[in-house]
């Protein structure tokens, strides 16, 4: 039941960043590793309507509902509370709606069968998306971008040699110091304990790949 568990988490987690990058959010950060106040994460800027942000809310229990039916796994809502709740301000700031009636609303259910229609327009992309997060537990920068785009992820070793051509580029466009060595493998080895993160990239004048 574990493993079934973290699937159920990842495909959770996808729903909700697949969603809501459909609905017009920059998705930050994704992880199914388990903190003490949750056992997944999505994260993105607020900046949508409230229509549109409880639909975002209620994809990821959606999502997770679909995928218990799919291997004949008991839908249980419990573990997505917050997200109803999160649900039910976003709501109720459009009409004042109790908590305790919230699944009887007619707003809630006319969200609700949006939401159902945007999770199973956009299944193969949550499927193909959980499925690598299930590989790398936790995703940001780069490889969030190309997960979502349902590019494959780079390899460190993959990345060091096309980061070696872009600084290769750079310094023909670019006298550098003789003392300074910019390709990209140095950069990596003075990196120790680090993985590849856009915003060092960045501090050294390389764009994202």
């Amino acid at each position: 039941m574990q493993e079934n568990q973290l699937q159920i988490t990842s495909v959770h987690e996808a729903g909700h960043a697949v969603c809501g990058q459909s609905l017009g959010y920059v998705i930050a950060r994704v992880s199914i590793e388990p903190t003490i106040e949750r056992i997944g994460f999505c994260g993105a800027d607020p900046h949508l309507s409230d229509l549109a942000a409880s639909i975002w809310y209620m994809a990821g229990p959606y999502s997770e509902a679909k995928f218990r039916q799919s291997i004949g796994v008991e839908v249980c809502w419990q573990g997505s509370e917050s997200d109803f709740d999160n649900v039910h301000l976003a709501l109720s700031r459009l009409v004042p709606i109790p908590r305790a009636t919230l699944f009887d609303a007619p707003l809630f259910k006319t969200a609700w069968a949006d939401c159902e229609k945007l999770v199973d327009g956009l299944w193969p992309e949550i499927e193909r998306f959980s499925a690598v997060l299930l590989e790398r537990k936790t995703l940001v920068g780069t490889d969030l971008e190309f997960a979502l785009a349902g590019r494959p992820i780079l390899s460190i070793d993959d990345r060091r040699e096309e980061l070696d051509r872009i600084a290769a580029g750079m310094k023909r466009r670019r006298p550098e110091s003789p003392k300074q060595d910019s390709t990209a493998s140095a950069m990596f080895g003075k990196m120790i304990g680090h993985c590849f993160k856009d915003d060092v990239l960045a501090r050294h004048g390389i764009g994202g790949i």
